[in-house]
C-alpha cells in the first residue's frame, strides 16, 4: 500500500523534519525506530492511495488509515499536536501517527526490545473496549504495520 505524502506541507526538508523528530522523541522519552524515522524523513506523513484497512486481530476485524501524521505538515496532521492532544493518556514511550475517519488513533510505542504498533480505540467504537481495555496491538514495527495494509474497494 503507497502512503502519498500531503500535498501541501508548509515547510519541505529532512532538516526541519529531523529536528522535529528530535524533539518528539525528547518529550516521550524515547527515540523513535529507525524504519519510522525513515518513513517520517521521506514521507513525513501521509494519506493512503485507496481505501487501506489492516486487520486487529483481537476484535475479529480491521480498522480503516485515514492519514499518518507527519512534522512538518498542517496543524491537523502534525504528530506534535496530537501528542500535545493525548500524550498524556498514552503508555510510556507512546506516540500517536495516524488516525482513522472517526477520530481514533494509531499508536507506536518506541521501547527499543519492543518497538509495535496498536489501533487506540479511545472513542470506544467497539464493544469489546473498555477504559482499561483500548488498545489492540496490529504489528511488530512500522514496517510490518505497512505491509500489513491492504485496499478494500
Amino acid at each position: 500500500m503507497n502512503i502519498v505524502p500531503f500535498a501541501h506541507r508548509p515547510e519541505k526538508g529532512g532538516s526541519a523534519v529531523e529536528k522535529g523528530i528530535k524533539k518528539l522523541e525528547e518529550a516521550i522519552g524515547a527515540k523513535f525506530p529507525a524504519d519510522y524515522r525513515t518513513f517520517l524523513i521521506k514521507k513525513d506523513g501521509g494519506k493512503p492511495e485507496g481505501t487501506a484497512v489492516h486487520d486487529v486481530t483481537f476484535l475479529d476485524d480491521y480498522v480503516i488509515l485515514d492519514s499518518l501524521f507527519g512534522v512538518c505538515v498542517d496543524d491537523w496532521a502534525k504528530l506534535e499536536r496530537t501528542h500535545d492532544d493525548v500524550g498524556e493518556d498514552l503508555p510510556e514511550n507512546c506516540i500517536t501517527i495516524g488516525m482513522d475517519p472517526g477520530g481514533n488513533l494509531f499508536v507506536l510505542r518506541c521501547d527499543r526490545n519492543e518497538p509495535t504498533v496498536y489501533f487506540w480505540d479511545h472513542k470506544h467504537f467497539y464493544d469489546e473496549s473498555s477504559d482499561e481495555q483500548n488498545l489492540y496491538p496490529l504489528a511488530d514495527s512500522f514496517s510490518d504495520f505497512l505491509k500489513g495494509l491492504r485496499e478494500v474497494e
